[in-house]
């Protein structure tokens, strides 16, 4: 289900709706919370630094390509179905 939700928000920031795309993603919050708390330690970090981390920089400079990209590339990847 989240892998779902994570796809549209990355289709709407790729199809240039920066400021819908981020909006959306306080629709998941909190399943992406669970998934981390959910990982092992060593993994949990790098999803904090590698993905989460990435991805709130791509928020505060508003690059909705860029965030769409670590959605579909860092996020989806270390959530599961």
């Amino acid at each position: 289900m989240i892998k779902e939700k994570l796809n549209e928000i990355a289709g709407v920031l790729y199809k240039g709706n920066t400021a819908k795309g981020i909006s959306m993603i306080s629709e998941v919050l909190g399943e992406l919370q669970e998934a981390a708390v959910s990982m092992k330690e060593d993994d949990r970090e790098d999803f904090l630094n590698n993905a989460l981390a990435p991805a709130l920089e791509a928020m505060e400079t508003r690059d909705g390509t860029l965030l769409a990209d670590i959605i579909t590339y860092e996020i989806m990847e270390r959530v599961d179905a």
